[in-house]
Protein backbone atom coordinates (compact mmCIF):
# COMPACT_ATOMS: atom_id res chain seq x y z
CA UNK A 1 0.00 0.00 0.00
CA UNK A 2 0.99 3.67 -0.66
CA UNK A 3 -0.22 6.69 0.25
CA UNK A 4 0.61 10.48 -0.98
CA UNK A 5 0.18 13.40 1.08
CA UNK A 6 0.54 16.94 0.99
CA UNK A 7 1.76 19.66 2.98
CA UNK A 8 0.13 23.27 3.65
CA UNK A 9 2.38 25.41 4.99
CA UNK A 10 1.04 28.69 6.13
CA UNK A 11 3.67 31.68 7.12
CA UNK A 12 2.61 34.67 9.18
CA UNK A 13 4.37 37.46 11.15
CA UNK A 14 3.81 37.41 14.95
CA UNK A 15 4.78 40.65 16.00
CA UNK A 16 5.68 40.81 19.34
CA UNK A 17 6.19 44.81 21.59
CA UNK A 18 9.67 45.12 23.81
CA UNK A 19 9.32 47.57 26.47
CA UNK A 20 12.27 48.53 28.41
CA UNK A 21 10.63 50.40 31.74
CA UNK A 22 11.19 53.99 32.38
CA UNK A 23 14.22 56.07 30.55
CA UNK A 24 14.97 59.37 30.10
CA UNK A 25 14.33 61.55 32.68
CA UNK A 26 12.37 58.78 35.08
CA UNK A 27 15.61 56.74 36.26
CA UNK A 28 13.25 54.40 37.85
CA UNK A 29 14.66 52.64 40.84
CA UNK A 30 17.98 53.17 41.83
CA UNK A 31 20.32 51.75 43.16
CA UNK A 32 24.05 51.88 44.42
CA UNK A 33 25.79 51.42 41.38
CA UNK A 34 23.16 51.71 38.93
CA UNK A 35 19.63 52.55 37.75
CA UNK A 36 16.50 50.71 36.47
CA UNK A 37 16.31 52.19 33.55
CA UNK A 38 19.76 51.39 32.12
CA UNK A 39 19.71 47.75 33.23
CA UNK A 40 16.28 46.99 31.78
CA UNK A 41 17.44 48.80 27.93
CA UNK A 42 20.38 46.23 27.77
CA UNK A 43 17.98 43.61 28.99
CA UNK A 44 15.38 44.24 26.36
CA UNK A 45 18.02 44.85 23.40
CA UNK A 46 19.94 41.38 24.22
CA UNK A 47 16.00 40.08 23.93
CA UNK A 48 14.98 41.90 20.70
CA UNK A 49 19.03 41.05 19.41
CA UNK A 50 18.31 36.93 19.73
CA UNK A 51 14.59 37.03 18.42
CA UNK A 52 15.95 38.86 15.22
CA UNK A 53 19.14 36.81 14.57
CA UNK A 54 16.94 33.52 15.24
CA UNK A 55 13.43 34.31 13.88
CA UNK A 56 12.59 35.55 10.29
CA UNK A 57 9.10 35.56 11.19
CA UNK A 58 8.81 37.76 13.97
CA UNK A 59 8.69 41.38 13.94
CA UNK A 60 10.02 43.24 17.06
CA UNK A 61 8.91 46.38 17.84
CA UNK A 62 10.56 48.50 20.66
CA UNK A 63 9.07 51.73 23.07
CA UNK A 64 12.53 52.63 23.06
CA UNK A 65 16.04 51.18 22.13
CA UNK A 66 17.75 54.27 23.34
CA UNK A 67 17.62 56.30 26.66
CA UNK A 68 14.89 58.30 26.42
CA UNK A 69 11.05 59.12 28.06
CA UNK A 70 8.14 57.92 26.97
CA UNK A 71 4.82 57.79 28.73
CA UNK A 72 2.92 55.01 29.98
CA UNK A 73 0.25 55.44 27.29
CA UNK A 74 2.74 56.25 24.68
CA UNK A 75 4.09 52.77 25.28
CA UNK A 76 0.86 50.94 24.79
CA UNK A 77 -0.18 53.15 22.06
CA UNK A 78 3.00 51.72 20.26
CA UNK A 79 1.83 48.51 21.17
CA UNK A 80 -1.40 48.76 19.54
CA UNK A 81 -0.33 50.65 16.66
CA UNK A 82 1.87 48.06 15.82
CA UNK A 83 -1.05 45.22 16.08
CA UNK A 84 1.10 43.43 18.38
CA UNK A 85 0.68 39.74 19.11
CA UNK A 86 2.50 40.14 22.46
CA UNK A 87 3.42 42.77 24.77
CA UNK A 88 7.02 42.20 27.23
CA UNK A 89 7.50 45.09 29.90
CA UNK A 90 10.66 44.38 31.57
CA UNK A 91 11.55 46.37 35.11
CA UNK A 92 13.71 46.25 37.94
CA UNK A 93 12.17 45.56 41.27
CA UNK A 94 13.17 47.59 44.62
CA UNK A 95 12.36 46.94 48.19
CA UNK A 96 13.10 48.99 51.54
CA UNK A 97 14.33 45.37 52.81
CA UNK A 98 17.14 44.84 51.25
CA UNK A 99 17.72 41.22 51.48
CA UNK A 100 14.64 40.87 49.53
CA UNK A 101 15.87 38.88 45.64
CA UNK A 102 14.02 36.97 43.10
CA UNK A 103 11.95 37.55 40.29
CA UNK A 104 8.33 38.08 39.69
CA UNK A 105 6.00 38.20 36.71
CA UNK A 106 2.95 40.48 36.91
CA UNK A 107 -0.35 40.46 34.65
CA UNK A 108 -3.39 42.67 35.03
CA UNK A 109 -5.90 41.83 37.41
CA UNK A 110 -6.74 41.78 41.55
CA UNK A 111 -4.12 43.24 43.64
CA UNK A 112 -4.27 40.28 46.54
CA UNK A 113 -1.88 41.36 48.24
CA UNK A 114 -0.44 45.10 49.36
CA UNK A 115 3.00 43.94 48.01
CA UNK A 116 2.06 43.55 44.91
CA UNK A 117 -0.38 47.16 44.97
CA UNK A 118 2.96 48.33 46.22
CA UNK A 119 4.77 47.80 42.95
CA UNK A 120 1.87 48.66 40.79
CA UNK A 121 1.76 51.76 42.62
CA UNK A 122 5.41 52.87 41.90
CA UNK A 123 5.49 51.45 38.77
CA UNK A 124 2.52 54.02 37.58
CA UNK A 125 3.76 56.98 39.31
CA UNK A 126 5.70 57.69 36.82
CA UNK A 127 2.99 59.42 35.15
CA UNK A 128 3.01 62.36 37.84
CA UNK A 129 6.16 63.59 35.99
CA UNK A 130 3.81 64.46 32.88
CA UNK A 131 1.83 67.68 32.20
CA UNK A 132 -1.97 67.58 32.97
CA UNK A 133 -1.43 63.56 33.99
CA UNK A 134 -4.59 63.99 35.89
CA UNK A 135 -6.71 64.93 32.57
CA UNK A 136 -4.72 62.34 29.99
CA UNK A 137 -5.32 59.09 32.45
CA UNK A 138 -9.26 59.86 32.61
CA UNK A 139 -8.52 61.18 36.50
CA UNK A 140 -6.52 58.18 37.79
CA UNK A 141 -4.25 58.90 40.70
CA UNK A 142 -1.41 55.99 41.22
CA UNK A 143 -1.13 57.38 44.65
CA UNK A 144 -4.44 56.51 45.68
CA UNK A 145 -6.44 53.11 46.50
CA UNK A 146 -9.54 53.93 45.72
CA UNK A 147 -8.02 54.49 42.26
CA UNK A 148 -7.48 50.96 41.35
CA UNK A 149 -10.73 49.85 42.36
CA UNK A 150 -11.54 49.76 38.15
CA UNK A 151 -8.81 47.70 37.57
CA UNK A 152 -10.97 45.10 40.01
CA UNK A 153 -13.68 45.57 37.64
CA UNK A 154 -12.06 44.45 34.03
CA UNK A 155 -12.58 41.37 32.36
CA UNK A 156 -9.33 41.34 30.84
CA UNK A 157 -9.84 38.40 27.75
CA UNK A 158 -5.80 38.34 27.44
CA UNK A 159 -5.57 37.11 30.91
CA UNK A 160 -5.43 33.42 30.70
CA UNK A 161 -2.44 33.83 28.13
CA UNK A 162 -0.99 36.38 29.83
CA UNK A 163 -0.84 34.14 32.86
CA UNK A 164 0.46 31.48 31.26
CA UNK A 165 3.10 33.26 29.47
CA UNK A 166 4.09 34.64 32.67
CA UNK A 167 4.20 31.24 34.16
CA UNK A 168 6.51 29.58 31.45
CA UNK A 169 8.90 32.71 32.86
CA UNK A 170 9.10 31.81 35.99
CA UNK A 171 9.55 28.45 34.83
CA UNK A 172 12.53 29.29 33.14
CA UNK A 173 13.92 31.72 35.92
CA UNK A 174 14.27 28.83 38.30
CA UNK A 175 15.64 26.49 35.59
CA UNK A 176 18.57 29.09 35.64
CA UNK A 177 19.03 29.21 39.87
CA UNK A 178 17.02 32.25 39.63
CA UNK A 179 14.88 32.64 42.62
CA UNK A 180 11.21 32.48 41.23
CA UNK A 181 8.42 34.54 43.34
CA UNK A 182 5.63 33.83 40.89
CA UNK A 183 3.03 35.48 38.57
CA UNK A 184 1.44 38.05 40.41
CA UNK A 185 -1.84 40.44 39.32
CA UNK A 186 -2.27 44.02 39.94
CA UNK A 187 -3.42 46.88 38.32
CA UNK A 188 -0.60 48.09 36.18
CA UNK A 189 -1.86 51.22 33.54
CA UNK A 190 0.26 49.96 30.34
CA UNK A 191 -0.78 46.55 31.05
CA UNK A 192 -4.54 47.58 30.84
CA UNK A 193 -4.01 50.09 27.57
CA UNK A 194 -2.69 47.32 25.71
CA UNK A 195 -5.21 44.85 23.56
CA UNK A 196 -3.36 42.01 23.55
CA UNK A 197 -1.65 39.45 25.84
CA UNK A 198 0.82 41.50 28.16
CA UNK A 199 3.27 40.76 30.82
CA UNK A 200 5.06 42.86 33.20
CA UNK A 201 8.46 41.11 34.35
CA UNK A 202 10.39 42.35 37.71
CA UNK A 203 13.90 40.81 36.75
CA UNK A 204 15.44 41.49 40.59
CA UNK A 205 15.58 44.26 43.26
CA UNK A 206 18.33 46.61 42.88
CA UNK A 207 18.07 47.01 46.14
CA UNK A 208 19.68 43.75 47.11
CA UNK A 209 23.46 43.88 46.81
CA UNK A 210 24.12 41.13 45.29
CA UNK A 211 21.49 40.89 42.77
CA UNK A 212 22.34 44.64 41.48
CA UNK A 213 25.93 43.00 40.64
CA UNK A 214 24.33 40.22 38.70
CA UNK A 215 21.65 42.71 37.18
CA UNK A 216 24.89 44.97 35.60
CA UNK A 217 27.08 42.05 34.47
CA UNK A 218 26.55 40.63 30.77
CA UNK A 219 26.00 37.00 31.56
CA UNK A 220 23.32 37.89 34.39
CA UNK A 221 21.16 40.02 31.66
CA UNK A 222 22.24 37.08 29.03
CA UNK A 223 20.52 34.52 31.26
CA UNK A 224 17.40 36.83 32.03
CA UNK A 225 17.43 37.70 28.40
CA UNK A 226 17.07 33.93 27.49
CA UNK A 227 14.86 32.41 29.90
CA UNK A 228 11.99 35.59 28.49
CA UNK A 229 13.03 34.77 24.85
CA UNK A 230 12.18 30.84 25.66
CA UNK A 231 8.86 31.07 27.02
CA UNK A 232 7.92 33.85 23.52
CA UNK A 233 8.79 31.10 21.60
CA UNK A 234 6.86 28.80 23.53
CA UNK A 235 4.24 31.19 23.10
CA UNK A 236 4.40 31.68 19.72
CA UNK A 237 4.20 28.20 18.98
CA UNK A 238 0.74 27.81 21.40
CA UNK A 239 -0.37 30.91 19.70
CA UNK A 240 0.23 29.39 15.71
CA UNK A 241 -1.65 26.40 16.75
CA UNK A 242 -4.72 27.81 18.13
CA UNK A 243 -5.24 29.73 14.94
CA UNK A 244 -4.16 27.24 12.85
CA UNK A 245 -1.02 28.72 11.37
CA UNK A 246 1.56 25.59 11.83
CA UNK A 247 2.30 23.03 8.95
CA UNK A 248 -1.05 20.81 8.54
CA UNK A 249 -0.20 17.41 6.96
CA UNK A 250 -3.86 15.84 5.40
CA UNK A 251 -3.72 12.62 3.69
CA UNK A 252 -5.45 12.57 0.74
CA UNK A 253 -6.06 8.83 -0.47
CA UNK A 254 -4.90 5.68 1.61
CA UNK A 255 -5.62 2.13 -0.67
CA UNK A 256 -8.60 4.12 -2.69
CA UNK A 257 -10.31 4.61 0.89
CA UNK A 258 -10.83 8.49 1.69
CA UNK A 259 -9.41 9.26 5.59
CA UNK A 260 -11.47 12.18 6.24
CA UNK A 261 -9.02 14.51 8.63
CA UNK A 262 -10.06 17.40 10.18
CA UNK A 263 -9.51 20.57 8.75
CA UNK A 264 -8.19 23.43 9.67
CA UNK A 265 -11.41 24.78 10.25
CA UNK A 266 -12.75 22.01 12.59
CA UNK A 267 -9.69 22.41 14.29
CA UNK A 268 -10.66 25.92 14.87
CA UNK A 269 -13.86 25.45 15.55
CA UNK A 270 -13.65 22.80 17.78
CA UNK A 271 -10.83 24.92 19.64
CA UNK A 272 -13.56 28.07 19.52
CA UNK A 273 -15.55 25.70 21.84
CA UNK A 274 -13.71 24.95 24.28
CA UNK A 275 -11.97 28.61 24.57
CA UNK A 276 -15.20 29.89 24.80
CA UNK A 277 -15.91 27.51 27.84
CA UNK A 278 -13.03 28.22 29.02
CA UNK A 279 -13.04 32.04 28.98
CA UNK A 280 -17.00 31.41 30.69
CA UNK A 281 -15.60 29.53 33.55
CA UNK A 282 -12.89 32.14 33.95
CA UNK A 283 -15.38 34.84 33.82
CA UNK A 284 -17.14 33.33 36.08
CA UNK A 285 -14.38 33.12 38.27
CA UNK A 286 -13.17 36.45 37.87
CA UNK A 287 -17.10 37.77 38.63
CA UNK A 288 -16.79 35.65 41.88
CA UNK A 289 -13.10 36.92 42.49
CA UNK A 290 -14.43 40.61 41.82
CA UNK A 291 -17.57 40.56 44.04
CA UNK A 292 -15.46 38.95 46.85
CA UNK A 293 -12.78 42.06 46.40
CA UNK A 294 -15.00 44.95 46.31
CA UNK A 295 -17.25 42.94 49.49
CA UNK A 296 -13.98 42.77 51.17
CA UNK A 297 -13.31 46.34 49.95
CA UNK A 298 -16.53 47.84 51.07
CA UNK A 299 -16.43 45.65 54.49
CA UNK A 300 -12.34 47.56 54.69
CA UNK A 301 -14.16 51.14 54.36
CA UNK A 302 -16.74 50.44 56.76
CA UNK A 303 -14.82 49.28 59.35
CA UNK A 304 -12.03 51.69 58.83
CA UNK A 305 -14.66 54.46 58.96
CA UNK A 306 -16.05 52.61 62.00
CA UNK A 307 -12.22 53.01 63.20
CA UNK A 308 -12.12 56.75 62.17
CA UNK A 309 -15.05 57.70 64.53
CA UNK A 310 -14.35 55.69 67.19
CA UNK A 311 -11.02 57.77 67.03
CA UNK A 312 -12.75 60.70 66.60
CA UNK A 313 -15.56 60.07 69.58
CA UNK A 314 -12.11 59.39 71.63
CA UNK A 315 -10.51 62.51 70.37
CA UNK A 316 -13.68 64.74 71.26
CA UNK A 317 -13.86 63.07 74.63
CA UNK A 318 -9.96 63.70 75.16
CA UNK A 319 -10.18 67.49 74.27
CA UNK A 320 -13.63 67.44 76.61
CA UNK A 321 -11.27 66.15 79.60
CA UNK A 322 -8.43 68.42 78.94
CA UNK A 323 -10.97 71.68 78.22
CA UNK A 324 -12.49 70.28 82.06
CA UNK A 325 -8.67 70.02 83.25
CA UNK A 326 -7.84 73.23 82.06
CA UNK A 327 -11.07 74.75 83.76
CA UNK A 328 -10.39 73.64 87.03
CA UNK A 329 -6.38 74.21 86.81
CA UNK A 330 -7.93 77.95 85.88
CA UNK A 331 -10.09 77.89 88.97
CA UNK A 332 -7.81 76.27 91.19
CA UNK A 333 -5.66 79.45 89.76
CA UNK A 334 -7.94 82.18 90.75
CA UNK A 335 -8.49 80.59 94.13
CA UNK A 336 -5.28 81.04 94.97
CA UNK A 337 -4.95 84.29 93.72
CA UNK A 338 -8.06 85.63 95.36
CA UNK A 339 -6.56 83.95 98.75
CA UNK A 340 -3.43 85.80 97.95
CA UNK A 341 -5.09 88.78 97.74
CA UNK A 342 -6.98 88.50 100.59
CA UNK A 343 -4.13 87.71 102.18
CA UNK A 344 -2.64 90.55 100.90
CA UNK A 345 -5.62 92.75 102.27
CA UNK A 346 -5.28 91.22 105.87
CA UNK A 347 -1.82 92.03 106.26
CA UNK A 348 -1.76 95.55 104.39
CA UNK A 349 -1.18 98.52 107.04
CA UNK A 350 -2.35 101.45 106.42
CA UNK A 351 -0.98 104.80 108.92
CA UNK A 352 -3.55 107.94 109.28
CA UNK A 353 -3.49 110.78 111.07
CA UNK A 354 -6.70 111.40 113.59
CA UNK A 355 -7.23 114.78 114.13
CA UNK A 356 -10.16 115.36 116.41
CA UNK A 357 -12.32 113.00 117.81
CA UNK A 358 -15.92 114.02 118.74
CA UNK A 359 -19.02 112.69 120.22
CA UNK A 360 -21.28 114.08 117.85
CA UNK A 361 -20.59 114.24 113.93
CA UNK A 362 -20.05 116.93 111.80
CA UNK A 363 -19.96 117.27 108.01
CA UNK A 364 -16.61 116.23 106.37
CA UNK A 365 -16.38 119.60 104.76
CA UNK A 366 -16.84 121.35 107.64
CA UNK A 367 -14.59 124.69 108.18
CA UNK A 368 -13.43 123.12 111.56
CA UNK A 369 -11.09 120.92 108.82
CA UNK A 370 -9.43 123.64 107.61
CA UNK A 371 -9.93 122.56 103.90
CA UNK A 372 -8.53 119.58 104.18
CA UNK A 373 -10.33 116.12 102.91
CA UNK A 374 -11.25 113.78 105.61
CA UNK A 375 -12.55 110.46 106.69
CA UNK A 376 -14.48 109.64 109.61
CA UNK A 377 -14.74 106.25 111.60
CA UNK A 378 -16.46 105.22 114.81
CA UNK A 379 -14.69 103.42 117.73
CA UNK A 380 -15.83 103.79 121.57
CA UNK A 381 -18.72 106.40 120.65
CA UNK A 382 -16.90 108.10 119.40
CA UNK A 383 -16.65 109.73 115.90
CA UNK A 384 -13.25 109.89 114.98
CA UNK A 385 -11.93 112.09 112.08
CA UNK A 386 -8.55 111.26 109.91
CA UNK A 387 -6.54 112.34 107.13
CA UNK A 388 -4.06 110.93 104.55
CA UNK A 389 -4.09 107.02 104.08
CA UNK A 390 -0.34 105.84 103.42
CA UNK A 391 1.21 102.55 104.44
CA UNK A 392 4.60 104.39 104.67
CA UNK A 393 5.16 105.35 107.87
CA UNK A 394 8.08 107.80 106.79
CA UNK A 395 5.24 109.12 104.40
CA UNK A 396 2.63 110.09 107.21
CA UNK A 397 5.88 111.07 109.50
CA UNK A 398 6.11 113.93 106.72
CA UNK A 399 2.68 114.87 106.18
CA UNK A 400 1.87 115.33 110.00
CA UNK A 401 4.93 118.05 110.08
CA UNK A 402 3.24 119.47 107.07
CA UNK A 403 -0.34 120.16 109.17
CA UNK A 404 1.36 120.51 112.69
CA UNK A 405 0.80 124.36 112.44
CA UNK A 406 -3.11 123.72 111.91
CA UNK A 407 -3.41 120.73 113.84
CA UNK A 408 -0.58 120.35 116.44
CA UNK A 409 -2.03 117.62 118.26
CA UNK A 410 -2.87 115.60 115.22
CA UNK A 411 -1.47 111.76 116.18
CA UNK A 412 -0.46 108.65 114.11
CA UNK A 413 -2.80 105.66 114.17
CA UNK A 414 -2.42 102.45 112.42
CA UNK A 415 -4.64 99.81 110.61
CA UNK A 416 -4.14 96.46 109.65
CA UNK A 417 -6.37 94.49 107.04
CA UNK A 418 -9.18 97.15 108.12
CA UNK A 419 -8.70 96.33 111.92
CA UNK A 420 -7.25 98.98 114.13
CA UNK A 421 -3.69 98.18 115.72
CA UNK A 422 -0.90 100.09 118.07
CA UNK A 423 1.52 101.92 115.35
CA UNK A 424 4.15 99.87 117.40
CA UNK A 425 2.51 96.33 116.44
CA UNK A 426 1.52 97.83 112.91
CA UNK A 427 5.62 98.90 112.06
CA UNK A 428 6.84 95.45 113.66
CA UNK A 429 4.63 93.69 110.82
CA UNK A 430 6.15 95.80 108.37
CA UNK A 431 9.60 94.39 109.45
Amino acid sequence: MSATAQTDLKKTTFTVTLDAGHGGHDPGAIGAISREKNITLAVIKKIGKKISEENQDIKVVYTRDVDKYVTLQGRADIANKAKSDLFISVHVNANNNREVSGCETYTLGLHKTQSNLDVAMRENSVILLEDNYNTKYAGFNPKSIDSYIMFECIQDRYVDKSVWLASEIEKNFAARNRRDRGVRQAGFWVLHKTAMPAILVEIGYITNVEEEKFLNTEDGQQKIADAIYEALLKFKREYEIKSGNQAVVTPVNVDKKVVKQDTIEDVKAKQKKVDEKAAQIKRDERKEAVNKSVAAYKESKVQKEKEQSEIEQKNKEAEAKKQQEEAAALKKKQEEAAAEKNKAVRDEVEYRLQLSALTKSIPLNSSAFKGLTVDVYQEGGYYKYTYGKTSDYDEIVRLKNRISDKFPNAMIIAFKGGQKVTVAEARKSQK
